[in-house]
Formats: C-alpha cells, structure tokens, sequence
C-alpha cells in the first residue's frame, strides 16, 4: 500500500519536471523533439490517472478540506492533460480538440464538485442554434467585459501569490500547510486557464466543422486561375531611362511626344542665335519701362512749354481729331 502512492508520486513529478522544461525551452512546437518530449509527458500523465484510479484516492462525497495534502495535487492531471494535448500537431486537429475539450471541462467539473469553485462549465454552442438578427445585448456584453475583467485581476493575483512562495520543487520541502496553499493556489489558477481555453476550443471546432462541410460541397476547390487575384511581386530597385519612361507615358507614335525639357529647349534657341541675351534685345519689362520714361518726358516738355514739343503735341491732337480711332482701313471689309 505505501508502494503505490510513491510511485504514483515520481510518475506525477516526472511529468511536472518535463511539462516545466517544454515551457521553458526555445524549441518550436511543431518539432520532433518537442512532440517527442511532449507525448512523452502525456503517457507519464495519463498512466498517473490510471493509478489513481485504481487507487480510488477522490470521492465526490468529500470536500477539498477532506483531501489529503499530499494526494490534492492530482486533481491537476486532467488540465494538464488538456493543456499539453493542445500542443500535440501529431493527430488530426479536430480529434486534438475533442480530447482537449473532454480533459477541461473533467477538470471544472471535479473543481465545482469539491467546491473549489461555482463557475459553471462553458456550454458548447449548438450546431443548429439560431443566431441573433436583432440589436446587440448591450447589458450581457457589458456584463461579460466586467466578468472577464475580474477574472483577468484574479488571475494575475494568484500568479503573485504562487510566484512569492516559491517553485514546484521548493514547496514539496516545505510543511504541510504551505504545501496545501500552494496546491489550492494553483488548481484556481489552471481553473482560470480551462474557463478560458474552452470557448477557444468550442470557436476552432465550430470553424473546422464549418470547413469540412464546405469540402464535402466541393466549395473549396481551386479557383479559375482568372478569377484569382494578382499575386504581388516583391519590389525591387529599378532605373528609368527616359525613352523607356515616354514609351510607357505616351505610347509609340504619339503626335506630340516631347522630345526635350523646357530648359534644354531655352538652352539650344540660345546656342542658335534665335534668342539673345544683350541688353539690345529687351524683354517685355524693359519695354514697358521705356515707354512709361518716354511719356513722363513728353508730359515735362509739355509743362515747360517747349516750343518744339507744343507743336508736336497739338499736331497729334489735331491729327487724333481728323481720323477716329477704330476707322483703319475698311476698304476690303464685308
């Protein structure tokens, strides 16, 4: 009789050593190793469920109180279970949720059946339930933000607590009663794990489910390829030569296709002489500023009473009086 609970002891503490080194290594998941070590920890779990119930250490009709010290841990062996079997990438996914889901909702099962918690177990949604078309239920969603919210904060306490007294191997040298906090501790903090997890699994069954029927229907088969969308080639550096740019701009051939830019076409009516760049070549500003200089002088000459000017400006005006502007040449209009 005292042979089989410390046996049963070792194969639970091997699985715990090698469940806390798979957490803490850098191997991926998805590796042989990792899913070596991790089907390795699973039989080591699995065969410590059979003893203990061969062993028939719990009773549902007994409290948490009434529980050994040294046999309360063992109600972990079912999270552990669904939390180490939804890592395994060796079965089909689908089977991996079905035994995932099984070992969570066991574990809040036997934690309401030793009044270690009141949380009920997360209801599977139903296949055929029918989905709401009204307005959402603002109070229920509120009412489930709080409740997570107070999960989450309860959470995080007793990951302080568990971490201030010590590590797995350090309180199974302390006494009886730090033991058995420590235990309790943790079975409510793996309980706000499967409270969290089972809606996760219920969300990735239902979407699985919904794939497998697509299949059956043949709606997942392979789109025309001309239906599919343009795969992006990744970016490259590239160099555009400007024939090469005006070809893509403008097209062969087309009628007014530049040839050059403004400034190589100002630079080369200068190299052919058609435009100078001497002051005897005015601009239209020099122009206009000659003509306001000159009428300034005409009006002074005026003022100063110029004979020559005089006479020009009232030769002018008589000439302005004689032939009305607009008149010009009206011989050959219509």
């Amino acid at each position: 009789m005292d042979e089989k609970p410390q046996k049963l002891s070792t194969v639970f503490n091997n699985a715990w050593e090698i469940n806390e080194k798979l957490e803490g290594c850098e191997l991926s998941t998805s590796s042989g190793e990792y899913q070596k070590q991790l089907t390795e920890c699973i039989q080591l779990l699995e065969r410590a469920t059979m003893m203990v119930n061969d062993l028939s250490l719990f009773s549902k009709n007994e409290r948490s109180d009434e529980i050994p010290t040294s046999d309360i841990r063992y109600l972990l062996l079912p999270a552990l279970l669904g939390d180490l079997t939804m890592r395994s990438t060796t079965d089909e996914r689908m089977e991996v949720l079905d035994r995932a889901k099984v070992y969570w909702r066991d574990f809040i099962a036997r934690c309401r059946c030793y009044e270690l918690t009141e949380e009920e177990i997360p209801e599977e949604p139903s296949s055929e339930r029918v989905r709401p078309t009204g307005p959402p239920n603002l109070r229920g969603m509120e009412m489930n933000r709080e409740a997570k919210i107070k999960r989450y904060k309860e959470k995080k306490d007793l990951e302080g607590k568990i971490k201030t007294i010590g590590t797995w191997k350090y309180v199974a040298t302390k006494d009886d009663e730090t033991q058995r906090e420590y235990y309790l501790l943790m079975l409510k903090s793996w309980l706000h794990k499967a409270l969290e997890e089972l809606p996760s699994i219920y969300q990735e069954s239902e979407m699985l489910q919904h794939m497998a029927k697509r299949r059956e229907r043949g709606e997942d088969q392979t789109t025309p390829s001309e239906n599919r969308e343009p795969t992006h080639k990744p970016l490259k550096p590239f160099v555009l030569l400007r024939d090469k740019l005006q070809a893509e701009v403008y097209g062969a051939g087309y009628p007014s296709l530049p040839t050059m830019t403004l400034e190589e076409f100002y630079q080369k009516e200068i190299d052919e002489g058609k435009i100078l760049l001497d002051s005897r070549n005015p601009g239209p500003a020099e122009e206009e500023a000659e003509k306001t200089a000159s009428e300034i002088k005409k009006e002074q000459d005026v003022e100063t009473d110029d004979p020559a000017a005089l006479n020009k400006a009232r030769g002018w005006d008589d000439w302005k009086d004689d032939h009305k502007q607009g008149w010009g040449n009206r011989e050959n209009m219509g």
